[in-house]
C-alpha cells in the first residue's frame, strides 16, 4: 500500500492483462460475426436447395441454393475453428 501511495507501484501486469483481455474479446466478437454471417448464407442456401427450383439446377439442386450453402458452411466453420 506504501507503494501504490507513494507511486512507485509498476501497472504493467495490468496493461498487459487489459490487451490480452481485449484482444480476446475482438476474437471473440469476429467468430459471432462469421458465424451471423454464415448462418444468413446458409438457411436461405437451405431453402433454396430443398426448393429445387430455378432455371439453374445441377443435379436436382439449385446451384444459387448450393453457392450459398457452401460459403456459409465455411464462414461458420471459420467461426468455429
Amino acid at each position: 500500500l506504501e507503494k501504490a501511495n507513494s507511486g512507485q507501484l509498476s501497472g504493467r501486469k495490468a496493461t498487459e492483462e487489459m490487451i490480452r483481455v481485449e484482444q480476446k474479446r475482438l476474437a471473440s466478437q469476429r467468430a459471432i460475426l462469421r458465424v451471423l454471417a454464415g448462418g444468413s448464407l446458409a438457411i436461405p442456401g437451405a431453402i433454396l436447395t430443398a426448393m429445387e427450383t430455378g432455371p439453374w439446377l445441377a443435379w436436382g439442386y439449385s446451384v444459387p441454393g448450393l453457392i450459398l450453402l457452401v460459403l456459409g458452411g465455411w464462414q461458420i466453420f471459420r467461426a468455429l475453428k
